[in-house]
């Protein structure tokens, strides 16, 4: 639904390092017939005003977008602003103070000392 959720956005932004996906609607049901088919019916109408919804908003016919969401859909960052799926790319930073800074965090090494910006995620290595 993250997808679905940022094609109704105003503007819509991603990173270089984002990842998005869409694919088809999936079900998992156990049920007798007359209510399964009553269900489809229901998902079925759900699914074309989904897919016409993200078709315009994406510049695409409806026809195209089901057909390229029928089996995952994954685009980068970069992607997604040439699909015309994301409108721009944010670029983040933490300011140069917050990544001087730092902590100790646990890892399956023991407590090492991590940035306190949270876009650096590796642990630091201190000078020799």
């Amino acid at each position: 639904m993250g997808f679905v959720i940022l094609q109704h956005c105003a503007h819509r932004v991603v990173m270089d390092s984002s990842v998005l996906m869409q694919h088809q609607i999936s079900l998992q049901i156990k049920a007798d017939v007359m209510r399964l088919r009553h269900y489809l019916r229901m998902v079925s109408d759900m699914e074309q005003e989904m897919a016409d919804i993200q078709a315009r908003r994406l510049g695409v016919s409806t026809e195209w977008f089901l057909n390229v969401t029928s089996n995952e859909w994954w685009m980068t960052g970069e992607d997604a602003i040439r699909n015309r799926c994301a409108d721009s790319k944010a670029h983040v930073q933490c300011s140069p103070l917050l990544t001087r800074s730092n902590k100790s965090l646990l890892t399956e090494y023991g407590y090492l000392p991590h940035s306190a910006c949270p876009l650096i995620r590796s642990p630091l290595i201190l000078g020799s």
